[in-house]
């Protein structure tokens, strides 16, 4: 079943298409119209229309309220040349920054916030105000540099390229240190599905510790691991696959990292920030 919450161009008087994207497999087509978010308004704004039959029949088994996605990176990442949402409303912000805290209470099926995002200033209600901030090294992805990552024993001093990611459920990391880490939990392999399991009653699991620019930042195993139900009953996998593919970041940094700090885009002075939690989901 496609959400009642999906765009429909034919429903819409302002919108304007704008061709076929011909390299995509489901033949997908680009258009303008006009953004609101948070009160801000972009008179044009570009993007990709997914055919949402396509879109339900890839996600409905894992995320049944799919919508579509919200670019929040640079311009050089944008399809067809257009201004991303964030530089199309960035004029009308108090300040060129935007703010993510995202909430630790898992699912929001039943109408549970899943966060909070504030454009043009910083989240206080959610976010410490002591932030710390690594400069960015590429205006593509929200990237910058790390240097070392340990877990349990296991320790790795090493200038690394990461990406905060908001779209990624997972932590993608380097096989070295996916090994370590499926080392200090005992996880095992599961050819079925993919991915790293556990027993759900795992305990001692080792916080994975990040250091950038010079300060450590620990994801626990509340966040690296995940429970789902299965016919089998209940499943839990370590939220962490192999991003190692011979480019691009050695790390991405995704949902589990997220969500164990507030993050800052600092548009303006294109670096991002970290800030502590002021409370839990928990």
């Amino acid at each position: 079943m496609v959400s009642t919450n999906c765009y429909n161009s034919n429903l819409s008087s302002t919108y304007v298409f704008k061709g076929f994207n011909d390299t995509n497999l489901y033949n997908n087509t680009f258009g303008q119209d006009v953004l609101t978010l948070a009160g801000f308004t972009a008179k044009t704004q570009g993007f990709m229309i997914i055919n949402p039959v396509i879109v339900n029949n890839t996600f409905a088994s894992n995320v049944p309220d799919y919508d579509g996605n919200l670019g929040l990176a640079w311009p050089a990442l944008a399809v067809n040349n257009f201004t991303p949402p964030i530089q199309n409303l960035l004029s009308q912000f108090d300040k060129p920054v935007f703010s993510m805290f995202l909430e630790r209470k898992g699912s929001n099926v039943n109408g549970q916030v899943g966060g909070l995002l504030t454009l043009g200033a910083i989240d206080t209600q959610n976010c410490d105000s002591n932030v710390n901030y690594a400069p960015l090294t590429s205006l593509s992805f929200w990237q910058f540099s790390m240097s070392g990552f340990s877990v349990g024993s296991y320790q790795k001093t090493k200038a690394m390229q990461v990406i905060v990611d908001s779209s990624t459920t997972f932590l993608g990391a380097p096989t070295d240190d996916l090994n370590a880490i499926v080392s200090a939990t005992n996880a095992v392999f599961d050819q079925e599905y993919n991915i790293y399991t556990l027993p759900c009653n795992s305990t001692g699991l080792p916080d994975l510790k990040f250091t950038i620019k010079n300060q450590v930042y620990r994801v626990s195993s509340k966040e690296y691991v995940t429970q789902v139900l299965t016919e089998n009953g209940s499943l839990c996998y370590l939220a962490i696959l192999n991003s190692e593919n011979g480019f691009g970041p050695a790390w991405v940094l995704g949902g589990p990292f997220m969500s164990s700090y507030c993050n800052i885009f600092d548009v303006g002075n294109k670096q991002i920030g970290f800030a502590n939690v002021k409370h839990s989901g928990f």
